[in-house]
C-alpha cells in the first residue's frame, strides 16, 4: 500500500511540475506573440499628400476668427497655402469639398494610457491626431513607429518613459534605488527614444531632484504627479512641463475647510510658474457616476472599446470606489477640482486638455470629448478649451510650428467638422474628415475605423507586452 501511494504521489508531483512548466512556457510565449501579432484596421484612408480643401471655413487656432470660404492647399503632407481663391495649378490637387465644414487642427490628448492598438484607431476616428502616453513601455516604441509609418492608422504618439516612482509598489512602475540609478534610468530611456520622463508621487526629494537635473542635461522634459515628499513651491520651481490631475492639487492643497478661499492663489502660483496642469476631470467624474449609480454607469460605457485586461483592473477599482464611496466628499472634491480648472483657464495657456484614458472606464477618443464637455459645463470659453487641446498642447510638446495650428508649413494633421465648433463643441465628436500622415479619412472611412475599434487585443497579447515590461523593469527598448 505504501509503495502504491508513493508511486501515485510521484505521478501527481510530476503532473503538477509539468503543468507549472507548461504554464510558464505559455506565459513566456505571450511575449513574442504580443510583438508579432498584427491588427487589421479595415482602411488606411486615401493618399492625399497633394490635396486642396476647397471652399472651407478655417479655424487656425492662432485666434478665434473663423475665416470663411478658404482654399487650403496641401503638398507633401504639409500646408502649402491658405487663400480666398484657388491657387494656380489647382487641377493638380485632389480636391476635398469643404462646403459647410470647418477645418481646424486635430485635437491633442495630453494624458492617455495606451494599452491597445485599437486605442490609437479609436482616437483617430474621434478626431484626435496626437496623444501623449503617460506610462511608457517597450510596446509603445513599436506602436509609435507603426503609426508614424502609416502601417497603423492612428494619431502621432508621444510617449513617456516607464514611470519612475518610490515607496509603495505600483504595477508597471520602476523604482530607482538611489540617485545614481535614477540618473542612469533617465539616460537609458533617452537612448531608447522615449520622448520625456514620467515621475510619480512616491519619489524622494533627492531622487526627484536628480531626475530633473539629468533630464535637463540630456534634453528631456519631465511630467507627472506631485511628489508627496516635496513642497508645492519646490515642484513648481523644478520647471516640469506639466503636473497631471487636478486631483493631485486637491489631495495636496485643497482638503482643508479653507479650500474655496485658496483656489485663486493656487491658480496664480501655477500660472506664474508656467507649469501646466492637465486636469483630467473626466476620469474622476466617471468614478463619481459609478459611485452614485454603478449599474447605470456601467451600462453607459462602451465596454467593447476597452481592452480586457484594462477592463479587469477597472472593475476592481470601480468596486472599491463603490464600496467605500462617500457621495458628499466625492461631490465636494469634484466641485473644487472643476473650480480650479476654471480659474486656470482664465489665466491663460497653463491648462492642457487630457482625458486619463485607461483607468475609470475612459474610452479612447470619446473621453476627450467628455473632458471638453465638462470644461464647457463649468463655464469655460469654447475657444479656450480648444486652444488647450491644440495650439497650447503643441507648444507644451515643443511642436507649435508643426501641429496644433492651421498655417503654412505646418503638418496637415487636421480635422473637418460640420458647422462652427465654437458655437457647438459637440460637433467635434463626429468629425466629417481627418487628415493624418498624408492620408484622408472621410466619414465612411472613419466609420470603418470606429467599427474596427471594437476589435481589442486579446488578454494573451496584452499580457505579453505588460509582462516583458515588468520582467525587464523597463531596461529593454524592445523585444
Amino acid at each position: 500500500m505504501f509503495k502504491l501511494a508513493a508511486r501515485w504521489a510521484l505521478r501527481l508531483g510530476a503532473l503538477a511540475f509539468g503543468l507549472i512548466v507548461l504554464a510558464v512556457v505559455a506565459l513566456g510565449a505571450s511575449i513574442p506573440y504580443a510583438w508579432f501579432v498584427r491588427f487589421d484596421p479595415g482602411t488606411h484612408g486615401v493618399s492625399v499628400n497633394d490635396a486642396l480643401i476647397a471652399n472651407v471655413d478655417v479655424l487656425t487656432m492662432t485666434d478665434r476668427a473663423i475665416r470663411k470660404g478658404q482654399f487650403v492647399a496641401i503638398e507633401g503632407g504639409r500646408i502649402a497655402s491658405i487663400s480666398a481663391a484657388p491657387p494656380a495649378g489647382a487641377e493638380r490637387y485632389k480636391v476635398i469639398d469643404g462646403a459647410g465644414l470647418t477645418l481646424m487642427p486635430g485635437l491633442i490628448d495630453m494624458h492617455t494610457h495606451i494599452f491597445d492598438r485599437t486605442d490609437l484607431v479609436n482616437y483617430l476616428a474621434s478626431g484626435v491626431t496626437t496623444v501623449r502616453n503617460m506610462m511608457g513601455m517597450p510596446m509603445h516604441l513599436q506602436w509609435r513607429a507603426e503609426t508614424a509609418s502609416g502601417e497603423l492608422p492612428g494619431p502621432r504618439l508621444v510617449t513617456a518613459s516607464p514611470t519612475l516612482n518610490g515607496g509603495e509598489f505600483a504595477p508597471f512602475h520602476v523604482f530607482p534605488r538611489d540617485v545614481a540609478e535614477a540618473r542612469s534610468m533617465v539616460r537609458r530611456y533617452r537612448a531608447c527614444g522615449y520622448d520625456f520622463i514620467k515621475v510619480y508621487d512616491g519619489l524622494s526629494p533627492d531622487v526627484f531632484s536628480a531626475v530633473i537635473k539629468e533630464a535637463r542635461q540630456v534634453g528631456l522634459d519631465v511630467a507627472g504627479h506631485l511628489p508627496r515628499a516635496i513642497p508645492f513651491s519646490a515642484v513648481l520651481g523644478a520647471n516640469m512641463s506639466s503636473i497631471e490631475h487636478a486631483e493631485e492639487i486637491y489631495s495636496t492643497l485643497l482638503t482643508g475647510n479653507d479650500a474655496d478661499a485658496r483656489i485663486a492663489a493656487i491658480a496664480d502660483q501655477l500660472a506664474a510658474s508656467k507649469t501646466a496642469l492637465v486636469p483630467t476631470l473626466v476620469a474622476y467624474h466617471n468614478l463619481q457616476l459609478a459611485n452614485a449609480d454603478p449599474r447605470a454607469f456601467l451600462a453607459s460605457v462602451d465596454m467593447a472599446r476597452i481592452n480586457p485586461v484594462v477592463r479587469f483592473f477597472g472593475d476592481r477599482a470601480a468596486a472599491d470606489i463603490i464600496a467605500n464611496g462617500k457621495p458628499e466628499h466625492i461631490a465636494r472634491k469634484m466641485r473644487l477640482m472643476t473650480e480650479l480648472t476654471r480659474h486656470l483657464y482664465e489665466r491663460g495657456d497653463n491648462v492642457l486638455l487630457g482625458s486619463d484614458t485607461g483607468p475609470a472606464f475612459t474610452v479612447a477618443g470619446r473621453s476627450l470629448h467628455d473632458e471638453i464637455a465638462l470644461a464647457a459645463a463649468a463655464g469655460v470659453d469654447p475657444y479656450a478649451i480648444l486652444h488647450s487641446g491644440t495650439f497650447a498642447a503643441a507648444a507644451a510638446l515643443h511642436r507649435s510650428n508643426e501641429i496644433g495650428v492651421v498655417a503654412p508649413n505646418a503638418r496637415a494633421e487636421l480635422i473637418l467638422v460640420a458647422g462652427n465648433p465654437l458655437e457647438d463643441l459637440a460637433t467635434l465628436r463626429r468629425p466629417r474628415g481627418v487628415l493624418m500622415n498624408g492620408r484622408y479619412y472621410d466619414r465612411g472611412a472613419l466609420d470603418v475605423l470606429e467599427q474596427r475599434g471594437t476589435h481589442t487585443m486579446s488578454t494573451y497579447a496584452t499580457m505579453g507586452g505588460l509582462l516583458w515590461h515588468q520582467l525587464t523593469r523597463g531596461e529593454q527598448c524592445g523585444l
